[in-house]
């Protein structure tokens, strides 16, 4: 088949299809081996004739020297991925997510923090987030006394607009009996329907990138997960990339999260932190969280040391100040949350005081994001304020504070913290894009267009490929991608 596909556009072409696969596996995580190759030549023909160009032979030839453009890659992205999907897909999965995880959730949360937070990653239309949003609707007794936050997201812009739209025709109803249908569902023409209000106003639309975007991060609302679905899209990833989505998935859920795949996907998860649990006809994956971090010597030293002295600051050299911290970055970017706090203790001090020698508001930040990504919001914010208290002048703790805020459903009060934020940075990229999509839920998009026009102009100035101060990753490129793609559709709208 490899040989017939390449030959349809002549055996010139072999080594711009090849050229193809390899940038859409590095961009875009996909996977074409040779049994997919006509796939790729049918995206590499969609894309030829975006650019006017029929012959096909030629566009390939040329993509060799020429790297993919974001444009480029968006087209591909609608054309490569598959979006074969409908309400209440696998039942079964759904069946032991709704009769045994939610109500484990329920009894553990009730009269405390009541929030569950769920992740749609490959999303789609859609359909698989109004699933869910519909499920918890009818399993969380009193759902309307619960915070319930679903992220959906996609790579796919075009998927991504139909979802938000919420309306579906027949096809997307396959086995939904009629009464669930009129209960979440409103008529909207012959054949079409609409997701009712209630159901879609918890799903919140993102485009991401599993392969190359940061997470979990807070910039992108990936921390902190009680359950992520991913089906049916790890297939289609490079053999080394799915190694790498699954361990970041399990450094997104909090502890004794669940990871939902397809059945054809379960078989790395054992071996890379994650439980099997078997259900009725399903098996769920939670994340084993029984093998404890490994605490640094030095950490544990240290602690020993504060236990001796009592609150007193415990001084250490510069240098063993900046090894301290380097250890705690390091088990924070590996998801060791409990190794990089007991590294981030001897830096700031019992009960949170100064250490001299160091500035205890970068670690005290670092422990504001640790607590934020396991979902402990208010020990965050303590840890946030905290943080502004020992360096008042830091534009990126009053943005670190706002996107906790956020996270509480405080945006009010985010909104002061990152106009304090700009009035220490005008040049913030991140306050401005975060007050811009805060403007979107409220104001509406002329008031977020502003926002994301002062954020287009800040990275105007910046190196495409750089990371930006605060993102945990993100690059300059990639949030000018975002702020387009946003300002391109409510443009359109």
């Amino acid at each position: 088949m490899h040989k017939n596909a390449t030959q349809s556009v002549g055996d010139a072409a072999t080594a711009g299809l090849a050229r193809l696969g390899t940038l859409v596996a590095a961009r875009m995580g996909l996977h074409f081996p040779k049994n997919r190759q006509r796939d790729l030549l049918r995206g590499a023909q969609a894309l030829a004739r975006e650019h006017g160009c029929e012959d096909v032979e030629a566009f390939l030839q040329s993509l060799v020297n020429a790297p993919l453009t974001d444009r480029q890659i968006e087209v591909l992205t609608a054309h490569l991925t598959v979006g074969e999907t409908y309400f209440f897909r696998e039942t079964k999965s759904l069946e032991a997510f709704r009769s045994h995880v939610v109500p484990a959730l329920v009894r553990e949360r009730a009269g405390g923090d009541q929030r569950i937070r769920l992740w749609s990653a490959g999303c789609s239309t859609g359909e698989e987030a109004y699933s869910l949003a519909m499920i918890l609707d009818e399993a969380v007794p009193d759902h309307e006394a619960w915070a319930v936050d679903i992220l959906a997201t996609d790579i796919n812009p075009r998927s991504l607009e139909q979802a938000r739209r919420g309306v579906y025709t027949e096809w997307s109803f396959r086995g939904l009996p009629a009464p669930l249908r009129e209960r979440y569902f409103e008529p909207r023409g012959e054949q079409t329907f609409e997701v009712r209000p209630r159901f879609r106003d918890r799903v919140s639309f993102a485009c991401l990138n599993l392969a190359t975007d940061v997470y979990p991060s807070l910039q992108n609302n990936t921390n902190a997960m009680d359950v992520i679905f991913c089906r049916n899209v790890l297939m289609y990833f490079v053999p080394e990339r799915i190694q790498k989505v699954i361990l970041s998935f399990r450094h997104c859920l909090v502890a004794g999260g669940w990871l939902v795949v397809a059945p054809s996907e379960t078989s790395l998860l054992p071996a890379l932190g994650f439980e099997a649990v078997t259900f009725e006809g399903a098996t769920l994956f939670r994340k084993d969280d029984r093998k404890p971090a490994e605490v640094p010597p030095a950490a544990a030293a240290a602690g020993a040391l504060r236990a001796e002295q009592g609150p007193s600051p415990v001084v250490f050299s510069g240098k063993r100040l900046t090894e301290l911290y380097g250890e705690a970055l390091a088990a924070y970017g590996a998801g060791r949350y409990a190794a990089a706090a007991a590294a981030l203790q001897a830096l700031v001090g019992a009960e949170g005081a100064p250490v001299r020698g160091v500035k205890a508001g970068k670690a005290m930040a670092l422990m504001a994001r640790i607590e934020a990504n396991q979902g402990k919001l208010a020990p965050a914010f303590e840890w946030a304020g905290k943080a502004i208290a020992a360096d008042k002048v830091n534009p990126g703790y009053y943005y670190l504070l706002a996107t906790i805020l956020e996270e509480q459903h405080r945006s009010a009060e985010a909104v002061q913290a990152l106009k304090r934020a700009l009035y220490l940075d005008p040049e913030f990229v991140l306050a401005h894009y975060t007050l811009g999509m805060i403007a979107l839920r409220g104001s509406g998009f002329e008031e977020a267009d502003r926002h994301f026009r002062n954020a287009a102009a800040s990275l105007a100035h910046l190196p495409e490929s750089g990371g930006l101060p605060e993102s945990e990753g993100l690059t300059v490129g990639r949030l000018a991608e975002i702020i387009h793609a946003m300002r391109e559709r409510g443009l359109s709208s």
